[in-house]
């Protein structure tokens, strides 16, 4: 019963609430020209192979050979220069849309 009186007047409370409607008369859509980015170069991982091992107290252990701890660095290194330019490439456009937008406000036009 106790429970009852508590999530009776939360459900009312959240019954009575109706956000307003916002009505849009017309859109128009409008192109916006953008220069290509250009391509950005995809990732090609090297392999990377752990190596089963015995620690000095007999536990197993997972280990990487030299080669294989600069195929993983290698990696990540191309795994942040492809983040680094995706971000770029998404600032250009952001930019190009903003301008394309100050241009038409400026204009009058839709």
């Amino acid at each position: 019963m106790k429970i009852l009186l508590f999530i009776l007047p939360l459900i009312l409370v959240g019954c009575g609430h109706t956000p307003d409607k916002i009505v849009v008369d017309k859109l128009v859509y409008v192109n916006v020209e953008c220069e290509d980015f250009g391509h950005i170069t995809g990732i090609k991982p090297l392999p990377v192979v752990f190596v089963r091992g015995v620690d000095t107290e007999g536990y197993q252990v997972l280990g990487l050979r030299g080669d294989m701890y600069s195929n993983l660095s290698i990696n990540s290194a191309e795994t942040l220069r492809y983040i680094r330019e995706q971000t770029k490439a998404i600032g250009y456009y952001e930019k190009c849309i903003e301008d394309h937008n100050s241009t038409q406000n400026e204009e009058g036009g839709p």
